[in-house]
């Protein structure tokens, strides 16, 4: 289960990549580059870590990790019927 913080306006968790490192996703809200869902994914060999959206990094993420970020999103901003988001 992926755990929320909130961070200003958005949220930021932890997401698992598909060869075993661990990344983070950040979900903005609606109106802040609209709504965006970005993936930070850590670079292998010092580099600078990658940002992308969540489109550009579906082949990088576990299946848990996609279905936890959009039910998140969706918890955290939709207008669904999901309960809320809790955040720690």
């Amino acid at each position: 289960m992926t755990i929320w913080e909130n961070q200003g306006s958005a949220l930021v968790g932890k997401v698992q990549l598909r060869d075993n490192r661990r990344g983070k996703a950040v979900l903005l809200p609606p109106g802040q580059a609209g709504g965006a869902v970005a993936i930070v994914i850590p670079a292998a060999g010092g580099q600078a870590a990658a940002t992308v959206a969540i489109e550009d990094a579906l082949h990088d993420l576990t299946p848990e990790s996609i279905i936890s970020v959009l039910c998140a999103k969706e918890r955290a901003f939709g207008s669904g019927r999901l309960p809320p988001l809790e955040t720690a």
